[in-house]
């Protein structure tokens, strides 16, 4: 988030932390393709000074109601039709759906990751912990949350589940983009 909201400024523009913070979730760790995001994310705001979450949300093609925030967060709230119908429905906007489902892939590995390397921060200041897992102070409250809902054993089956899937996309499976994407849903929903 840092680096993209210097990178930001850089350009005349300014960014809110938050929406910093989504588009680096969103973007993952390469650097090449959140230059991209921002001059997408620049382009798309026009003359405006500062980016919202609004827009890193509506810049990506995704809605308020379908992106991958909202299907993380259905994930971690254990609403697994909820997940299900945001995952097939930003499958069905997409124009490359072997492309979205790998994205949307990497992005709940990236996130349970943080997940996953936070139990081992758990004696540690709050400052200590976000620091550890790469996110601002303020978003520690919601990962520690997961935490409690996703306990050792359920982060080893979603990971379990993510490299299935992942590893189906790239292997040139026979089965369609969605229904790896609901059987993915599907495993994470039972890990809990």
């Amino acid at each position: 988030p840092q680096w993209i909201m210097e990178r930001i400024r850089h350009q005349g523009c300014g960014i809110e932390p938050r929406a910093a913070a989504m588009l680096a979730d969103f973007v993952g760790t390469s650097l090449r393709a959140a230059a991209s995001e921002i001059d997408k994310l620049i382009t798309y705001v026009g003359d405006r000074d500062r980016l919202t979450t609004e827009d890193v949300i509506r810049a990506s093609g995704q809605t308020r109601e379908c992106n991958v925030f909202e299907l993380q967060r259905a994930i971690v709230d254990g609403c697994g039709a909820d997940a299900q119908r945001i995952g097939q429905r930003m499958l069905g906007a997409a124009s490359n759906k072997t492309g979205e489902l790998l994205r949307i892939i990497a992005f709940l590995r990236s996130y349970f990751a943080r997940i996953w390397k936070l139990q081992g921060y758990q004696r540690q200041s709050q400052t200590e912990m976000a620091r550890a897992i790469g996110v601002q102070p303020y978003r520690l409250k919601e990962y520690l949350r997961v935490l409690r809902r996703f306990p050792r054993k359920a982060l080893e089956e979603t990971f379990s589940a993510l490299l299935a899937a992942d590893a189906e996309v790239k292997g040139g499976s026979h089965r369609s983009a969605a229904l790896v994407l609901t059987l993915l849903l599907r495993r994470i929903d039972a890990s809990r």
